[in-house]
């Protein structure tokens, strides 16, 4: 799955709602929905609002770009289809920084679509898979907590929360992957520590494939706490970091955990960085590099296919092909160019889709390069809810014909790629 960059949370003055915000807000990862519904837009206010709430503030000034925005989307929301909003938060005509916060802004999306409706089921009928499913997990997250909100106390939410979810867990895992993606952010939010909220997916996910879902839920959320794109730093607890152990927390956790928890390893590097005045991004993927280089096997391939996704933290900040060719060509091995390679490819998947073949294409090692391919069919096959459709996955590029052709043909032997080199991990005893 894709790793997109998670979140801090707002403050909301009261523990529940600031968890509400937090899983609505960092919900990450999903496979989306593309049941669109638009209606005549007759606005008094212009899509343009929300661009206004990234004005920089007086000095001393509090941000209030979390407050505007909500308040902007949810009236938009009496005039606009949450296909509009999405559809301008992504165009190309907007302004960058609005573009560049489209995952955040879709969370916000999703959750007044909730409130709006009342309804997960109907909520997510509106939303598009525009950034990273971004609409579809505001909705997950609101719904969810909507629910579980009744049954806690604000005071006691983290001692309660595991035992709940394992009660009620089951029924999101049995829905789809991305309603179990939920739960584990959840989980983690209701835990704070890794092994308990790992513990929930364990009871809750019946299949491997769903498990892994949630277990990257855990791993986003607990990674939420050390990056910002959005929104101010809030006095929460941060995870647990080792001085200058830039492979923990994954490399402790038992092995069945480790792929999930390499996908944002990135992520948990950020304090060691600063804490040890690596403050250049060429710098810090140096860093990175050594680390990945430290493990091996599985964890080895895991860890370079987290520096891909978090490209953007190592100076890579945008979706371009031929930039980002440069990331996995100048590690020394070709199994670690390959797994980097799987972690850049779902870059492309919102942001420049067509420029994924093309970044697929200029890969110089042919392994690499059918490797790279058969990642973004994979990707693409669940992003579209189609399989075995040439045009709709390829259009009309001739180059991208031929190898989904093969890929078709071959598609059984074929390792799911959204998972890392070694594809789905095995669950220790299965």
């Amino acid at each position: 799955m894709a790793a997109p960059l998670p979140m801090k949370p707002m403050h909301f003055g009261s523990r529940k709602k600031q968890i509400l915000a937090i899983a609505a807000l960092v919900i990450v990862c999903g496979f989306g929905y593309f049941i669109g519904v638009r209606y005549i837009a007759n606005a008094q206010m212009s899509l343009g609002s929300i661009d206004d709430c990234f004005i920089t503030p007086a000095p001393g000034a509090p941000n209030t770009t979390p407050a505007c925005l909500n308040d902007s989307i949810e009236k938009l929301l009496r005039s606009y289809s949450v296909g509009d909003i999405m559809t301008y938060i992504t165009a190309t005509t907007t302004a960058s920084t609005v573009v560049n916060s489209c995952h955040p802004i879709g969370h916000i999306v999703g959750e007044n679509s909730y409130k709006k409706y009342g309804s997960i089921e109907q909520a997510l009928s509106q939303c598009t898979s525009a950034c990273r499913s971004a609409c579809t997990h505001g909705v997950i997250g609101a719904g969810v907590l909507a629910q579980m909100g009744e049954i806690y106390s604000e005071d006691d939410v983290a001692h309660m929360g595991t035992a709940e979810l394992k009660k009620i867990g089951t029924s999101y895992c049995k829905n789809s992957d991305s309603t179990c993606h939920a739960i584990g952010h959840v989980a983690y939010i209701a835990a704070g520590e890794d092994m308990p909220a790992l513990g929930v997916c364990d009871t809750v996910a019946s299949s491997t494939l769903r498990r892994e879902a949630c277990y990257q839920g855990v791993f986003m959320e607990r990674s939420g706490a050390f990056l910002n794109v959005l929104f101010a730093t809030e006095e929460e607890k941060q995870p647990e970091t080792r001085s200058g152990d830039y492979t923990y927390p994954c490399s402790a956790l038992p092995q069945q955990y480790r792929n999930a928890c390499y996908l944002f390893l990135s992520a948990y590097q950020k304090p060691l960085f600063i804490a040890d005045g690596i403050d250049t991004p060429a710098a810090r993927l140096e860093k990175a590099i050594q680390a990945c280089e430290s493990l091996t096997a599985h964890d080895r391939a895991d860890c370079f296919t987290g520096i891909g996704i978090s490209s953007d933290l190592f100076g890579y900040l945008n979706a371009d092909a031929a930039a980002l060719e440069s990331l996995c060509d100048q590690l020394t091995e070709s199994s670690d160019r390959t797994a980097c390679t799987l972690g850049v490819v779902p870059r492309f998947l919102y942001a420049a889709q067509s420029e994924m073949y093309g970044y697929c294409e200029a890969i110089k090692e042919e392994e690499r390069r059918n490797i790279c391919y058969q990642g973004a069919f994979k990707w693409l096959e669940v992003k579209s809810h189609a399989k075995n459709d040439p045009e709709l996955i390829c259009g009309n590029n001739a180059i991208c014909l031929k190898r989904y052709e093969i890929f078709t043909q071959t598609r059984s032997t074929v390792p799911d790629y959204r998972f890392g080199l070694f594809g789905v991990p095995k669950v220790v005893g299965q």
